[in-house]
């Protein structure tokens, strides 16, 4: 993946459209790399998580405290109000580009900086970069 992001835990819904979502991702930044990590479903949790405290509930839950780089993939208006709120503290126009929400296939990349997933916030957390799908 561009800028040496490569992906080590996937947490995907349950959802046919999310898993195909995943799969068609991972096809385009690991480019047949035989290490892809095993993709993990968590049922309908990220699907009925809609704000950020049910979303880190989710990553508590799913997401070893080994992983340094999990991508995970779900629904709005779960998603969109994580990033945005693990972003209060990250460079305004970058804020900005996610402050109204974002469509279907959009991405968010962050640092993150704390020892367990159950500590993120928005005081170990870095947006780097917002990718969104209609920019592709």
């Amino acid at each position: 993946m561009s800028q040496g992001i490569r992906p080590d835990y996937l947490l995907c819904s349950s959802s046919p459209r999310t898993i195909h979502s995943l799969e068609t991702l991972i096809s385009q930044i690991m480019y047949g790399d035989d290490n892809v990590p095993e993709t993990h479903t968590c049922g309908t949790e990220l699907y009925n998580a809609y704000d950020a405290d049910m979303m880190i509930d989710v990553l508590t839950n799913h997401v070893p405290d080994v992983s340094l780089c999990p991508l995970v993939v779900g629904h709005n208006p779960g998603m969109h109000r994580l990033a945005h709120y693990l972003a209060q503290k990250s460079k305004p126009h970058l804020v900005f580009q996610i402050e109204g929400g974002f469509p279907s296939s959009s991405m968010c990349i962050f640092r993150v900086t704390c020892e367990k997933w159950s500590e993120i916030s928005p005081q170990n957390c870095e947006l780097l970069y917002v990718l969104c799908g209609s920019d592709q």
